[in-house]
């Protein structure tokens, strides 16, 4: 079954409330006609008409009826009763009255009344059948003409004194009608101004609620996380770093819950929020494989990407939105491509590809337990029994993919849904592409023949598109025997792919002198490899999956296009370990790079400004497992004291603190240095607890630079540190 989930467009109506006023106008009505039929009544008696009186009073007892039944709550019923005794009546006093009498012109107060008691939209039905009546009648009754039963039963000479009183019965009852008309209009417009006004305050409630909650959850994670990360690069047993794993997997569990709640209720609450900047497609797709790699192994699946060469270098769009609603998607994947009752390894698959000159599309497939009809129909929408059921069967709180639904919406794409029970699903979000920038991704190995054993049709179509980009020769060998004569020939401008996961191929990887000469890009999916340069002409690769910066990173080093290497294959890789390629000891490299910090960086100094002690004993033990000197302030005046009298290359600072706020700290500090004149603007790195409130554009009024949401990872605030004072690092 396959599904499209368009956007969303959401109608407002109360119908409650407009059929609580239409049956207030008809109790209204049948007040006055009652009163009309009263008087009609005294006339009657009083000309000494008994007819008359006989009418009067029927349709003054049946518009009583109509009332009390209406107040009983038969709605409907007393409609039709109010309608048909005046519809009885006119059409009875046509027959009896006189000629000249105009009894006829009363139909004209019927026209309006279906109008007034019930729904043009819902009840249109019955709105049609008694205008039509009332129509019908009236033609009829002017065309048999009021002797037709052998009347008239009333005096010609009372036929005078019946018109008048017909007219002003029609101006009262017509006046009625309008009145009523604009009482349901006024009433109905004010309650729903009321009802705006009550959930724009409701809405606000809720977003200070979400906001101090979110503030009062993270400030103690950051103290968990942080302790927990510097204590990661301390040095310890296999089994310290075995609970410790544990543990931060479980607080990063923890805090994707909190975010996931956070984000729903933003939707709800009409604050969501989406940045449009220059966003890297590559590096954000990338980044979100690195992370749901060891997912994928955990869960024994096999995890594939391809990512289209053709896609521009960037687009116009929310990359951190985009990278959520990509790895909600490839974590649902992975974790439902594992069947219970089958022992089939799961697999889940991630292409980025383009649709048309303007759209591009993310597809993530599995071939795990598949969806029905009835979860197929539900899977978008919160708290639903689909999403109950995916919670009961596999864990989680089931709101990624409404998270998913609203991001789409917001990003102006469309969902598409395929999946068959038993097989497994693919989605695919169709999303526009604004203002790209065409890649210069991938090297030019003109000239080049690039050999690649063995065939898999799983990936095939993935390599040959990646290596065609290069404008290499493609040549697949069906046996590695085939692949090592070739490769024993020592052809020129030949570079080979080779998958060392088979025997053949790992013991020809590891002893074979004469294989090891030539240049040669080593795909494994076994982790006891790690990623990088392992000689002057070969570097090893992790494939399932295999990264295409990796590819391209490794193509552009044997080849030797040092052009394509210049123009910042690293800016497009930094998930993927890039920098290790030209490394024979990343591992080795990267306890160097732990034990000195960044380049330079203690010749940096930091300003700390943050009044929790748990906040200020992790960022302090953070800076310094970064290599950055620290001086901590409490508040904003202490920081603001701190800043004029000290040397510093960057400010950390919390946004809300006793005594002085960090807005009002950064907006001073921001003055001092207007009033010095030439001085270097010194980066103002707000970190906060507070995920949901619009505190972030309200610092950037102020004169923040940069936003780090607690808990803060040391990955991050060493790459925002940096990515502010690399300009002064030599």
């Amino acid at each position: 079954m396959i599904k499209t989930f368009m956007p969303n467009r959401l109608k407002a109506s109360d119908d409650n409330l407009l059929e609580e006023l239409r049956l207030r106008s008809l109790m209204f009505a049948c007040s006055i006609v009652t009163a009309v039929a009263c008087c009609w009544f005294v006339v009657g008696i009083f000309i000494s008409q008994p007819i008359m009186v006989v009418l009067s009073g029927f349709l003054g007892a049946s518009v009583v009826a109509a009332y009390v039944v209406t107040n009983r709550g038969y709605g409907f019923l007393g409609k039709l009763i109010w309608y048909f005794s005046a519809w009885f009546m006119i059409t009875s006093a046509f027959f009896i009255a006189p000629d000249g009498s105009d009894v006829e012109f009363l139909y004209v107060t019927m026209i309006a009344g279906p109008f007034l008691v019930f729904s043009s939209t819902s009840g249109r039905r019955p709105i049609l059948s008694l205008l039509t009546l009332t129509g019908l009648t009236w033609i009829f009754v002017e065309y048999v003409g009021s002797g037709f039963l052998g009347g008239p039963y009333v005096p010609e000479d009372l036929a005078i004194k019946i018109k008048y009183g017909v007219y002003v019965t029609t101006f009262i009852i017509i006046a009625t009608e309008l009145l009523l008309f604009g009482y349901v209009t006024e009433v109905y417009h004010a309650e729903l101004s009321k009802s705006k006004n009550a959930a724009i305050d409701a809405s606000k409630a809720k977003s200070d609620f979400l906001a101090s909650m979110s503030h009062e959850i993270r400030t103690p994670m950051n103290g968990i996380v942080g302790m927990m990360e510097i204590l990661d690069n301390s040095d310890l047993s296999a089994e310290q770093n075995r609970l410790l794993t544990t543990a931060r997997r479980s607080s990063f569990a923890l805090l994707r819950i909190i975010d996931d709640i956070l984000d729903v209720s933003k939707i709800e609450a009409g604050k969501l929020e989406i940045l449009l900047e220059p966003t890297n497609l590559l590096r954000q797709t990338e980044s979100v494989v690195e992370v749901m790699r060891g997912y994928a192994d955990e869960k024994n699946c096999v995890l594939r990407f391809f990512f289209d060469p053709s896609l521009p270098e960037t687009i116009l769009t929310d990359g951190g939105r985009l990278g959520q609603i990509t790895l909600n998607l490839l974590s649902n994947a992975i974790k439902f491509s594992n069947r219970p009752d089958d022992d089939k390894q799961g697999e889940a698959v991630l292409w980025i590809k383009r649709e048309s000159k303007d759209h591009f599309v993310i597809e993530v497939g599995d071939n795990g337990v598949g969806m029905s009809d009835s979860f197929l129909a539900e899977m978008f929408e919160p708290f639903s029994q689909s999403m109950d059921q995916a919670a009961h069967f596999k864990g989680g709180t089931g709101l990624g993919l409404t998270i998913v639904k609203r991001l789409v919406d917001k990003l102006d794409g469309r969902i598409d849904v395929s999946s068959t029970l038993g097989k497994g699903t693919t989605i695919r979000i169709h999303l526009p592409m604004v203002d790209p920038i065409p890649s210069k991704r991938a090297p030019d190995l003109d000239g080049y023949t690039v050999h690649i054993w063995p065939t898999n049709d799983a990936w095939k179509a993935g390599i040959e598109t990646y290596i065609a980009a290069t404008n290499a020769t493609v040549v697949w060998h069906d046996t590695f025997e085939s692949q090592r004569k070739t490769a024993l020939g020592n052809p020129e401008k030949t570079i080979f792919l080779t998958s060392i996961d088979m025997p053949e191929s790992e013991n020809a990887f590891k002893s074979d002198p004469d294989f090891r000469k030539i240049k040669l890009v080593a795909l494994t999916n076994k982790r006891i490899y790690n990623s990088g340069s392992a000689s002057e002409n070969q570097i090893i690769l992790h494939s399932k999956p295999t990264l295409l910066s990796d590819l391209y990173g490794a193509l552009s080093v044997l080849s030797d296009s040092k052009e394509i290497v210049s123009e910042g294959l690293e800016n497009v890789s930094t998930p993927s370990n890039f920098k290790y390629l030209a490394n024979p000891e990343p591992s080795l490299a990267k306890k160097k790079a732990r034990a000195k910090g960044l380049p330079n960086a203690r010749r940096k100094r930091g300003l700390v400004v943050e009044d929790n002690e748990v906040n200020q004993t992790v960022l302090v033990a953070q800076l310094r497992s970064l290599g950055y000197e620290t001086h901590v302030a409490a508040n904003g005046a202490e920081g603001l004291a701190a800043f004029e009298a000290g040397d510093f290359d960057f400010v950390l600072t919390d946004f809300h603190m006793p005594v002085m706020s960090g807005f009002e700290m950064s907006q001073k500090i921001r003055e001092v240095e207007d009033q010095k004149g030439g001085q270097t603007r010194i980066p103002i790195i707000a970190i906060t607890a507070d995920a949901i409130s619009g505190d972030t554009q309200r610092g950037k009024n102020h004169g923040m630079d940069a936003f780090l949401t607690k808990p803060v990872r040391m990955l991050d605030l060493g790459a925002i540190i940096t990515r502010f004072t690399a300009d002064t690092n030599s």
